[in-house]
């Protein structure tokens, strides 16, 4: 995912992360009737 990520935007892989978690048991996520993704980007320039 770190490649993949790290081509489409042209970047080192050192310099893209990902981090997964589980809601432990709660609401729909928890309960794997559901699922969510979230984002953050930082963009500097040089």
């Amino acid at each position: 995912m770190r490649r993949t990520l790290s081509g489409i935007l042209e970047v080192r892989s050192d310099r893209v992360g990902v981090k997964a978690t589980t809601n432990e048991g709660l609401g729909a996520i928890g309960k794997c009737k559901a699922i969510a993704c979230f984002t953050v980007c930082l963009l500097e320039k040089f």
